[in-house]
């Protein structure tokens, strides 16, 4: 199992909310948490959209915290805790994906989420998107910081939502726009102007 490669850092239980919500998630469907951390963010889509959720962490503490909460609270059936690596983990039965990274580690899941991901599924983000992708929508929205919990006001926090589908699309669009500029550029100095 290779190092963490974000400090544990838990997102306010509002954006939690937030997220669930911006998500679209419904019943049936299938939700995991990467850097899973305590567990919040699976222990909500449980009881709140009563989801078969998983959670992806890599500290064994963490986990464990997880796993106690979950028993404790009564959703072993609908909440599994896994000890691991989400690199050692498909994602391809994900209807959500839900992740608070570093943008470091949103720089190295990239490819895993975007070559694993159906069609139809979301990818919510706390604070960091991906480095090569626009996301569906951008929201902000002000929270106490879990993380710097002295702070006395609300801090300003970002939700990104990537919709498969469409990003896909985005993507592909932005890399076709790109091919034809390189081709007018080539056109304008082999002739000395654009064949369009």
């Amino acid at each position: 199992m290779r190092m963490p490669i974000a400090d544990y850092a838990p997102s306010p239980i509002r954006i939690v909310h937030k997220m669930l919500e911006f998500s679209r998630i419904k019943k049936g469907e299938m939700l995991y948490d990467i850097g899973s951390g305590d567990g919040r963010v699976v222990v909500e889509a449980a009881r709140i959209y009563g989801v078969n959720c998983k959670g992806i962490e890599i500290n064994p503490k963490l986990a464990e915290i997880s796993r106690n909460k979950v028993d404790r609270l009564g959703l072993a059936d609908l909440v599994g805790i896994v000890n691991g690596d989400i690199f050692d983990f498909d994602l391809r039965d994900a209807d959500v994906v839900t992740g608070y990274l570093s943008p470091l580690a949103m720089e190295l899941i990239e490819p895993k989420i975007f070559s694993e991901l159906k069609p139809t599924a979301r990818f919510v983000s706390h604070d960091y998107g991906f480095p090569n992708y626009r996301s569906s929508e951008l929201h902000l929205i002000w929270a106490r910081s879990a993380y710097f919990p002295w702070i006395p006001f609300p801090v300003g926090h970002f939700v990104d939502v990537y919709r498969m589908i469409n990003v896909r699309e985005r993507k592909k669009l932005s890399n076709l726009s790109k091919v034809i500029e390189k081709e007018v550029r080539t056109a304008k100095k082999l002739n000395g102007k654009t064949p369009l």
